[in-house]
Formats: structure tokens, sequence, C-alpha cells
């Protein structure tokens, strides 16, 4: 792999602006089926009716994988002093847990760092507050009290309060679209200039938040490079194969095997 990583690598210093994808392969839940602790919350937020917490718990397990902080450690280097935009479907907050400009990510499946009301009233999204995820540890730690987290409601309708995520039952899509702006408004700077398009993990449960949108700015930029990381779906369109390779491996091993 040190060959296509030297490759990418150098594809990214010679570009211009890099937009990166990062995809479900960065969910890494399967690091988690054989954790009879997590299998355990899992069932209990089943019980409960408390799904819309499970972005938290997959984070909560995960940042203790140095796996994954050694691959965001690796993609904050390469992306070190680029000008760059990272589009991101993952809803557990991992790539937070880097250096990474926060102005320079969107998120439009939502964030366990906003909360909205479980009914999306009044399109009420707030930052979740310290106390929250407290309480969520709590809850896991201790894998008891899950009802108390039913007890932060709506300021507006005195509903509960959940994540603005893909798992609300009435998604909010304003908790993103502000930076979503920001994000269309950099892809306008980027025509015709040298542009390095990496997809990391993207595979096809959201592929048009990130993968045709990025086909098609791969095909109209004429100066465009795309590298393609994933373990099943690394394949190029026919249009991107002289502009580009694929990378058949799980993104994160990727990443984290250099």
């Amino acid at each position: 792999m040190k060959e296509y990583f030297d490759v990418l690598k150098t594809k990214i210093e010679e570009a211009e602006v890099v937009l990166v994808g990062f995809g479900e392969e960065f969910e890494c839940t399967e690091y988690l089926v054989d954790n009879e602790k997590y299998n355990r919350v899992c069932n209990q937020l089943v019980e409960y009716e408390l799904e819309a917490l499970l972005p938290y718990v997959n984070h909560y397990f995960l940042k203790k994988d140095e796996r994954i902080i050694k691959a965001l450690s690796k993609l904050e280097s390469i992306l070190h002093g680029k000008n760059y935009f990272i589009v991101s479907t993952c809803m557990n907050g991992m790539i937070k847990y880097c250096n990474l400009s926060k102005d320079r990510i969107v998120e439009p499946c939502g964030t366990i760092f906003k909360l909205q009301c479980q009914d999306g009233c009044k399109e009420a999204i707030f930052d979740t507050p310290e106390e929250y995820f407290e309480l969520i540890n709590h809850c896991i730690e201790n894998e008891c009290d899950w009802e108390k987290m039913k007890e932060h409601e709506c300021g507006v309708c005195g509903k509960e309060m959940v994540f603005n995520t893909l798992y609300a039952k009435h998604y909010l899509e304003a908790g993103y679209l502000p930076m979503w702006s920001d994000y269309t408004n950099w892809l306008q700077k980027t025509v015709n200039k040298k542009l390095c398009i990496l997809e990391l993990g993207v595979g096809l449960k959201y592929p048009s938040v990130i993968r045709f949108p990025f086909e098609k700015m791969g095909f109209y930029n004429k100066k465009a490079y795309f590298v393609r990381v994933h373990e099943k779906l690394s394949q190029l369109t026919p249009d991107l194969k002289e502009k580009g390779f694929p990378i058949a491996v799980n993104a994160v091993e990727f990443l984290t095997d250099i």
C-alpha cells in the first residue's frame, strides 16, 4: 500500500485544492461487534426506544480505539497546509478528534454535537451541552438510568430532545446548511484549479451526498485527479479511469497501516 500512499501524497501536494469524502467505513461498527458491553448497551437503546443515541454510543466506544485516532492523524498530516474541504456522512463525531479545521468540515447526515426537538418543531437546534454527554456516559458505564435521557425536553414544545442526525424521526437539515453554504462557495472557487479528489471509505449508503457528486466534479474538472479508497467499492467509472486510481482496501486500515 505504501506505493499508493506515496502517489496520493504527491498528488495532494501538487494540487491547489483538495476535496475529501469521509464515508461509512469510518463508522467502524465492525470493530465493536465482539464487545459484549457495547452489545448490551445497544440492546438497552432498543428496549428504551433510544436508538437515536446510537451515534454517540459508537463514539464512546470508538474513541478508545487507537486505529481510528491514528487514521485521523494521518489524514490530518497529508492535508496539512492545503486548501481543503471535507464532506462527511459519519454521524459519530470522530472526525472532530484531530486538528482538522472545523470550518472546513460539513456533515450533511448530522452530528452528535447538536441537539434538536424529536418532532422537529420550529427548527429548534442547539449545541449539545456537556452535561448531556456526561449523562449518556453515566448510562453507558453503569448500564442503567436510560429513562433520564428522555427528561431533556424541547423548550418550545416539551418533547424529547435528540441528536441532530438522520437517526432523528424528523431530521432537521438546518443544522448543517450554514456549513453547506460555505462548502458550495468553496466549490465555486475550485473551477479550473488543480483539484485532488480523495474518497475515503465512501460506499453506496448515501451516494447522492458524496459518491455521485464527486464523480461528476472529477469528470468536469479537466485538472482533477481522483483517488477512491474502499474495501469493496473502490471501482472508478470509465470516465475517471484515466484521471486517478482505486485502492481496494478499508480506508481506516489504509491510513493506519502506512
